[in-house]
């Protein structure tokens, strides 16, 4: 374990709703800042539309989850708890040992990340900010938000286009695509996602990024049941 781990401060005061029916997230120029004082270096914006305010889920919910993949020539395995409340999100990852392995938490517009580990993570952080909200939080943003219709429900948002399959009140599966359909992001919910409520595995394909990820939830409970 570091003696001073590694704390960064990823800026994103800029996210907001943009106009349009159900809503689209856009974000201005993100920085990130060291607290060892070095200098300020910009962050990419790609992805950025993939936030949701955390003020608009109402659901409060704990998360206890193992991930594994691939991504860049790198296998992926970590086990990570999540937790949303109100306005902030936490995310705790894992080692073999069930130390922690980083803690990354989202405040609002602002984002922290901490490394416990001796070696860089194979990915940016921000990856997993933004597969939780893709996967969990987006219904907010969609106007038939967690109960579509069966068959495919199709949203065209500001930069990305979202398509959904349902069936029997169940979200099966969920694609993100540019508009030209260049890229695209696509989460399979096996046996479906109904009400918030995930399925016990799911399959994550990011072909913008460049990773696939089977995701199984090993605990899920709402925090704030009506």
């Amino acid at each position: 374990m570091h003696k001073n781990p590694k704390i960064r401060l990823l800026s994103l005061l800029g996210l907001g709703l943009a106009g349009g029916a159900g809503g689209c997230i856009a974000a201005s120029e993100s920085h990130e800042t060291e607290q060892t004082k070095a200098p300020s270096a910009a962050l990419s914006t790609e992805g950025a539309s993939m936030f949701v305010p955390l003020s608009a889920v109402r659901r409060d919910f704990f998360m206890r989850q193992r991930l594994v993949g691939e991504f860049d020539g790198h296998k992926i395995r970590l086990d990570a708890v999540i937790q949303k409340q109100g306005a902030s999100l936490s995310v705790v990852g894992l080692t073999p040992f069930g130390t922690k392995a980083f803690v990354l938490k989202q405040e609002g517009n602002s984002i922290f990340f901490e490394s416990f580990m001796a070696s860089e993570m194979p990915f940016p952080a921000r990856y997993i900010l933004e597969d939780i909200h893709r996967s969990f939080l987006w219904d907010v943003l969609l106007p038939w938000g967690q109960h579509g219709e069966n068959g495919a429900q199709t949203f065209r948002g500001e930069g990305t286009v979202v398509i959904e399959r349902w069936e029997d009140d169940k979200l099966l599966s969920r694609t993100f695509e540019s508009p030209d359909r260049a890229s695209r992001i696509s989460i399979d919910y096996g046996t479906g996602m109904h009400e918030g409520h995930p399925p016990r595995t799911l399959k994550l394909v990011n072909d913008r990024q460049g990773y696939i990820l089977s995701i199984e939830t090993a605990q899920f409970q709402i925090l704030n049941p009506n």
